[in-house]
């Protein structure tokens, strides 16, 4: 008999590192398909479809995002609310599934551990430091009761997770890119891309291109990294490096914040927003460019 395993996700974003990591869940299981029946919950969104080609069955429940890097207690409180909605949604789901096992993309997912916990043996993965300091060491002493097994994605989460909990049911795993090479098929896409943006250019690297991969939000601080480059503009240097921010919405309010801040700093000629593109366009460029900067 197949192992009926409940997968669940926490963002309805269509990109990031969490959703690379439960896409790769997903596909694992997905080649194992004699041996698991695959139950997807995400969020709504523009993944839930993307989500859905991997599973033998799926539901969707309202989004909500957690602030885990607020310093500011009251920015909790509109979850409160989302977890009211949410439970409504996906109790009966939990009572009446009978899973073998539950597994939990990100730890700040209290609400649906705290459900699972008498019904699903439950695998949680930890992504973010969750802030203040106060709150993730109640946070964390409370969770550990309610996951069997933990996943941490830095050795720094796995250390302050037992350090916090005084237990050892957590390991690191690192993410990575996917270790096949289906990103080859699309080697003309991602010049196709910067022709389309008139950066034609910076195909031919004349010039060193760095990338910054990741949601354009104030929590990410792209801000510090126009700031950098702001400095670097005054040194008049000979060649001034490029930086590509792919990832998230240039249209957004904080997306509108940092190109005002690029053309009233007159960096446009270095800094480019590309917004959203398949990982498969960039991954051929990697090799070829400078650096890669996270802030």
């Amino acid at each position: 008999m197949k192992k009926k395993i409940l997968i669940v996700n926490h963002s309805s974003d269509l990109f990031g590192g969490a959703n690379d990591d439960f896409t790769r869940i997903l596909k694992y299981f997905r080649k194992h398909r004699d041996k698991y029946h695959i139950f997807g919950l995400f969020p709504e969104g523009p993944n839930a479809k993307h989500f859905s080609n991997l599973c033998d069955e799926w539901k969707t429940y309202s989004p909500a995002f957690f602030p885990v890097t607020t310093d500011n207690l009251r920015d909790y409180a509109g979850y409160v609310k989302f977890y009211f909605v949410q439970r409504r949604e996906v109790r009966r789901l939990i009572r009446d599934g009978n899973f073998d096992l539950c597994i939990l993309n990100v730890v700040v997912m209290l609400w649906f551990a705290l459900w699972a916990r008498k019904k699903i043996n439950t695998l949680i993965f930890i992504r973010e430091c969750i802030l203040p300091d106060s709150l993730r060491k109640l946070y964390y002493r409370i969770i550990s009761g309610f996951g069997d097994y933990f996943i941490a994605v830095s050795k720094l989460l796995e250390e302050d997770y037992v350090e916090i909990t005084g237990k050892n049911n957590i390991s690191t795993l690192y993410s990575a890119i996917e270790n096949d090479n289906s990103h080859e098929n699309y080697s003309d896409s991602w010049k196709k891309l910067l022709d389309s943006k008139s950066l034609s250019e910076l195909n031919d690297l004349k010039v060193p291109v760095f990338l910054c991969l990741g949601s354009l939000t104030d929590r990410k601080n792209q801000m510090l990294i126009l700031k950098a480059f702001r400095i670097l503009s005054s040194k008049k240097l000979k060649t001034m490096p490029h930086i590509l921010f792919i990832g998230g919405n240039p249209d957004s309010p904080y997306g509108n914040s940092l190109k005002e801040y690029v053309d009233k700093n007159e960096l446009s000629k270095c800094c480019h927003f590309i917004g959203e593109a398949k990982r498969e366009y960039f991954y051929n460029f990697l090799p070829k460019a400078a650096g890669i900067i996270i802030s």
